[in-house]
């Protein structure tokens, strides 16, 4: 049956065997027993005095004898009366578990022990369990145990005889020791108890040699002659030395070295003398753990006693600088050394940034008053972020340190930071910075963390009274401004009372306040309180700076927040020797109206409940005074009406004189006048502007020598050319000391004569068109009050009306004359266009007539042989030939498609090419006449136009020709192309004579020249002509003695262009076959003509006068060649290509006329016309057409010929 488990107990354990304890230790405590364990009887009586045990275990196994003896000791010890002994007896021995219970055991428990049964066998003798031997065997067993006993004792007599002899000798020794131990005391301190104890132990013990060495802290402390045990040398054999260890609770502290001389030598004395040093060891180490233990014990004390400091700092008094500084300097104090303790505390709304609060210790150099710690940055930031002590010996060499040159100046060497807790959120940091290098004892930084946990709420607490403390009296002094305010609504006298108000609430000195002028440029003072006047006046003299500013500012700024408040208050104040500040922008509806500081004598940290305090003060004040501004407004608006009402009833007066004329001259004159008595001036002057800007003088009134100084004032002169500049009416009380105004010489002259230095303008608008200005001039020194320069704005404004509807009535007058010169214009339109006609009449017949004479004359050039003939011949074809050109110039101008394709034409390469092909002209022949041209190009790239390279070549070189006849003494021709918006635009700019308006409007007239005989007048013509069907805008600029300016403005080409058509191969070389060719024209000297060039060349030529002749005749043969004028009565030359090519569509057709510059390429070769020869013709020509017609694989192309 297994006892129920026993009440934990103590348990004496008497045992030799080391096994068995750590069993018996291990089982017995697992059940929850304690356990007291001793190795033999003499210490187990002392432990069984001390630990009062409720069971004892004795171990047997010794000698016959030993354990019996322990057994029955133990049984007769008075502590242990009535406690259970249970010997713990091998399994199987049944003479040792008799001997044991004869010996006064109260039963036995068999080895080795079994860890399952081993706590319940306990339990049954706690339970009152009992064991015993039967009485025979029990008597038996009592004789053997008293002759044992008995034996032992004669033993232990002899023993006790020897160590009596022995103890003599040692008795000297500890009465020795005895003394020496009496005089040391743990107050000394571990390395002092040490150096006054070892001398004293070696002359006790007799030692040559005795030392300590200590392991923590490392010390090593030494008695005795060295140099005597160095003389003794190795001969002494005598002479042995022992290293023992110090060893206190458990615990080894250090090693006992010492060196003997031992009496006999022998091996017995050298174990007892041994066996005595270890105890004297022993007491060293007690006495060295002492010592250890009242240095700790005191440590503790002083710990205690900082921390009790600390406490009752904390709970005297709430005032936070106090508690952080008193604190500082405690830390300092309890570090005992040359430090530097600083106290930093987090700044609320500004997230990493610690305020410096205290220090004590001083610095060369005054430290940062905010630091911004960023994550693990630093020192610092390592304390912050980490929420643990950082403790670093040597500053010098480690890499956290961020201001390197200022630690090695301040000679900071070791460092000791501690975060300030608060729930686990850091709320400060306390450092300490020493000046030699120091390790930081756990037991400091234990000390510093434990003043920084106690501190850490009554700084909390601190801050969040003084916050309620400054809240309290922000809202007392809150009251008391709105008291003061709520009193009075003269503007002055709200803010003079809130600035009072204001000062005594932050302990201030003075304070001053301004608002921003209505143009918002300057400061004016506004009130001011202990403030001198020079200085709340010096931000009214500081220009547009100040103002900027003070807008800049959105929040209150202390003087020594960086440049923002630093500015702030030198803008406001000047210069602030030794002064602190704070500015403040007073804000209505967000804008920034003012701006009020207030000022302390010499140096201060401002706080940022001061901050806050100041802005709910501003804002106050800001509301107070746009009430008393909504009064004064009120009490303004009242008079304001009343004076409207008197001026619109005068405005109206005067509109009512102004609308009684039309005439412009009269409406000019009642408004001077009308101006001048309004404002009461000494002169009113009415100017005009004019499309180059300048002002035109148009009426005055009252000092006509004024006005007559300068009847047209140049662009931006004077005061009146500022207000068309800006628009806006200006005044100045002396004009003439306007130093950025534009001066008229004449103009100031006459102002200074008639002393009418002041003077307002305004200007004269319509649909916010300027149209000139109206002056009112006056003494100097006048000053033009705003409802002055509102009221004649207003008196402007309709004038201006007026001014307009005399205009409009005098553009009606000359609409009805453009309208007459519109109808002349038509006339003349309807006459040109009748021209255009005729001449492209009499262009075709005069190339008929021209043909015959250039084909007769050629026939016979090649008839004669008479030079002389030869001679006229040629000028006979030479004049046709000039004929026919001036013939083809008419009809350019008279053209309205195109002659080919348009193709990409890049205008910049163009206008190069245009400048190499006529460089002969412009350079070379001019230099021959003596003539410098300098023709400059300024070609941009542009992007491509639709155009015909030819056509516009043509144009450019007339332009530029045009140019260079307008430099009769030489000048400059400039080419320039650029792009503008959709538009690809050319100028040919030259410095010649230029061209009255006259000349510029008729310049593209056909047949008008300012040339004389040297001009065609076709020229321009042409141009235009090209311009045209390109569909583009040709403009000219141009006045005399300043130059023209031809401007063509091209569309950019937005579809695809085919490519330029390649050039007509050449004739096959060879023998000319002989061909047959149809030539049908209505004028049969044309075709008799072509018959006689092409006979001469072998082919066989069939004339017809007429289409349907032409038809019948392809119907009847067959013809290698179509040669077909165009205007024909009945059949056309279209009809005859189309009937040529049904019959035989390999046929080439070619088109002889005299209406070639009418005949669209691609229109032509879609009717079946392979090529087009113009009238008049050259027999090479002709003959050039018919080789190309008539050689194998050649391709025809539309040309003119």
């Amino acid at each position: 049956m297994t006892a129920d488990p026993a009440p934990p107990v103590t348990v004496l354990h008497v045992d030799a065997d080391p096994e068995r304890r750590a069993a018996v230790r291990a089982s017995l405590e697992a059940a929850g027993h304690r356990v007291v364990q001793v190795e033999d009887g003499t210490a187990a009586s002392g432990a069984a005095a001390r630990a009062r045990p409720g069971l004892v275990l004795l171990g047997f196994g010794r000698e016959a004898g030993e354990d019996e003896a322990v057994a029955v000791l133990l049984r007769s010890l008075p502590a242990l009366d009535g406690v259970p002994l249970v010997a713990l007896a091998p399994a199987g021995h049944a003479e040792g578990r008799r001997a044991a219970l004869v010996a006064g055991c109260d039963g036995c428990i068999p080895t080795p022990l079994d860890p399952a049964s081993f706590p319940s066998r306990v339990a049954e003798f706690l339970a009152g369990r009992r064991e015993r031997v039967a009485g025979t065997e029990a008597r038996e067993e009592l004789h053997a145990l008293t002759r044992r006993l008995a034996a032992g004792l004669v033993r232990h007599g002899d023993e006790r005889r020897r160590l009596l002899r022995r103890f003599a000798r040692r008795a000297a020794q500890l009465e020795a020791l005895h003394h020496a131990l009496q005089e040391v005391t743990a107050e000394l301190g571990v390395e002092a108890l040490l150096r006054r104890l070892l001398p004293t132990l070696a002359e006790a013990l007799g030692a040559r040699r005795l030392d300590v060495a200590l392991a923590t802290p490392a010390l090593t402390v030494a008695a005795g002659d060295a140099s005597a045990a160095a003389d003794a040398g190795p001969a002494r054999a005598c002479e042995v030395e022992w290293a023992l260890p110090l060893i206190a609770r458990g615990r080894r502290l250090g090693t006992l070295t010492a060196r003997l001389v031992l009496p006999d030598g022998g091996e017995a004395a050298a174990a007892e003398e041994e066996q005595f040093l270890r105890v004297v060891a022993d007491q060293v180490a007690i006495a060295v753990e002492n010592a250890r233990l009242y240095e700790r014990v005191a440590q503790r004390a002083a710990e205690a006693e900082s921390l009790v400091e600390a406490g009752r700092l904390l709970a005297s008094t709430l005032e936070l600088s106090r508690v952080l500084h008193r604190l500082a300097e405690l830390v300092q104090g309890r570090l005992a050394t040359d430090c530097v303790v600083r106290i930093w505390l987090r700044e609320f709304g500004a997230t990493g940034v610690f305020c410096l609060h205290a220090q004590a210790g001083t610095t060369r150099e005054p430290p940062p008053s905010r630091v911004r710690v960023l994550a693990d940055e630093g020192l610092i930031g390592g304390v912050v972020y980490r929420r643990a002590p950082v403790v670093v010996e040597d500053l010098a060499h480690d890499p956290r340190v961020r201001n390197r040159d200022r630690v090695r100046e301040e000679g900071l060497v070791s460092f000791l930071g501690v975060p300030l807790l608060l729930e686990d959120m850091p709320v400060g940091i306390l450092t300490v910075a020493t000046r030699a290098r120091r390790a930081f004892a756990p037991e400091e930084v234990a000390l510093v963390e434990a003043l920084a946990r106690s501190a850490a709420v009554a700084i909390w607490n601190a801050r969040l009274y003084e916050e309620t403390q400054d809240r309290l009296r922000q809202t007392e002094t809150l009251l008391a401004v709105a008291r003061a305010v709520a009193s009075t609504l003269d503007a002055g006298e709200v803010t003079r009372r809130t600035l009072e108000a204001l000062v005594h609430a932050l302990g201030a000195d003075r304070g001053g306040a301004w608002l921003l002028a209505p143009e918002g440029d300057r400061l004016l003072p506004l009130a001011g309180y202990r403030l001198p006047r020079a200085r709340l006046e010096h931000a009214a003299g500081a220009g547009a700076g100040v103002a900027a500013t003070v807008r800049a500012l959105t929040e209150p700024v202390p003087s020594g927040d960086g440049d923002a408040g630093h500015a702030a208050a030198r803008a406001l104040l000047g210069e602030l020797p030794d002064e602190t500040s704070i500015v403040a922008p007073i804000r209505l509806k967000g804008e920034t109206i003012g701006a009020l500081a207030v000022l302390w004598s010499g140096p201060r940290e401002v706080r940022r409940e001061e901050l806050r305090l100041v802005d709910g003060i501003v804002h106050q004040a800001a509301a107070a005074l746009e009430n008393a501004r909504l009064l004064e407004a009120e009490r303004r608006a009242r008079a304001e009406a009343t004076r409207r009402r008197r001026e619109a009833e005068e405005l109206a007066r005067l509109a009512r004189m102004l609308t009684e004329s039309l005439d412009a001259a009269d409406v000019g004159q009642r408004i001077v006048e009308s101006a001048r008595q309004l404002l009461g001036g000494r002169c009113a002057v009415l100017r005009l502007l004019e499309p180059d800007g300048s002002l035109k003088l148009i009426a005055a009134n009252g000092e006509p020598a004024v006005a007559a100084a300068v009847p047209v004032l140049p662009p931006g002169a004077g005061l009146a050319g500022r207000v068309v500049a800006t628009g806006a009416a200006a005044w100045s009380a002396d004009v003439l000391a306007e130093a950025d105004l534009a001066r008229a010489e004449p103009l100031d002259l006459a102002v200074a004569a008639l002393n009418l230095r002041a003077v307002l303008a305004v200007p004269l608008r319509v649909k916010r068109q300027i149209l000139g200005v109206i002056l009112v001039a006056d003494d100097a020194g006048r000053i033009f009050a705003d409802t002055e320069v509102a009221l004649l704005q207003t008196f402007a404004d309709q004038a201006a009306i007026a001014l307009e509807n005399s205009r409009l009535y005098g553009d009606l007058r000359a609409a009805l004359r453009a309208v007459e010169e519109s109808q002349q214009r038509i006339v003349q339109g309807e006459r040109l266009r009748a021209l255009g006609e005729m001449a492209g009449g009499v262009a075709h017949d005069f190339n008929n007539v021209l043909a015959i004479i250039v084909g007769r004359a050629e026939v016979l050039l090649s008839e004669t042989d008479d030079p002389e003939l030869q001679r006229q011949l040629r000028v006979i074809v030479k004049v046709a030939l000039d004929a026919a050109q001036t013939v083809r110039r008419i009809q350019e101008f008279t053209r309205v498609r195109p002659a080919r394709p348009f193709q990409p034409v890049r205008l910049d390469q163009l206008v190069a090419e245009v400048v190499e092909v006529t460089r002969s002209r412009w350079k070379d022949e001019a230099q021959g006449r003596g003539i410098t041209y300098d023709v400059l190009v300024d070609a941009a790239p542009t992007p491509p136009v639709a155009g015909d390279p030819s056509e516009l070549r043509e144009a450019l070189t007339n332009i530029l020709f045009n140019a260079l006849d307008a430099m009769p003494e030489g000048g400059t021709v400039t080419l320039r192309t650029a792009v503008e918006g959709e538009r690809v635009v050319c100028a040919v700019t030259d410095t010649g004579v230029g061209m009255t308006e006259e000349v510029r409007q008729r310049i593209f007239d056909p047949f008008f020249t300012t040339k004389g005989e040297r001009g065609t007048g076709l020229g321009l013509s042409v141009v235009y002509g090209i311009v045209t069907r390109h569909a583009a805008e040709i403009e000219v600029q141009s006045a005399p003695g300043r130059g023209t300016t031809f401007l063509l403005r091209f569309p950019v080409a937005r579809e695809p262009l085919p490519a330029a058509p390649p050039p007509a191969p050449p004739a096959r070389g060879g023998a000319r076959r002989a061909a047959r060719v149809l030539v049908v024209d209505d004028e049969r000297e044309v075709g008799e003509v072509l018959r006689e060039v092409l006979a001469r060349d072998g082919h066989e030529v069939v004339i017809c006068t007429d289409g349907e002749r032409a038809s019948a005749e392809l119907a009847r043969g067959a013809f290698d060649l179509v040669l077909t004028d165009l205007g024909m009565p009945g059949i056309s030359g279209w009809d005859v290509a189309r009937l040529a090519k049904q019959r035989a569509p390999e046929v080439p057709v070619a088109m002889v006329t005299g209406w070639s510059d009418r005949i669209d390429p691609v229109e032509a070769a879609a009717r079946g016309v392979d090529a087009v020869l113009a009238k008049p013709f050259t027999r090479d020509q002709v003959r050039a057409l018919v080789e190309r017609a008539l050689s194998p694989g050649a391709r025809f192309r539309a040309a003119a010929g």
